[in-house]
């Protein structure tokens, strides 16, 4: 669970712009095999835009670790819970 996770779906990160290109940052807190993450949109009685698609990076590491970029790009259709498995896992 997430400090997002909310069964009511009224928790949800928001940018502080609507531009593309808008990120947040995870950290694991150890190194591990990452298999893919789960996204949930945010209930539609908000109205709200949310991300209808995205891509994944990661490092190992510190700042100073290589970012890779994954090759897949994710989509999200509506507010439902999604599990977007990568099709290589990660390790990070």
């Amino acid at each position: 669970m997430s400090l997002l996770d909310d069964l009511n779906g009224t928790m949800a990160w928001i940018p502080n712009t609507s531009i593309a290109g808008s990120w947040m940052q995870i950290d694991a807190g150890e190194s591990m095999n990452i298999v893919g993450i789960i996204t949930q949109g945010r209930d539609p009685v908000f109205h709200s835009p949310f991300v209808t698609e995205f891509t994944v990076e990661y490092q190992l590491g510190n700042a100073l670790g290589t970012r890779v970029a994954l090759l897949e790009k994710f989509e999200m259709i509506n507010g439902s819970k999604k599990e977007h498995l990568f099709i290589t896992p990660v390790y990070a």
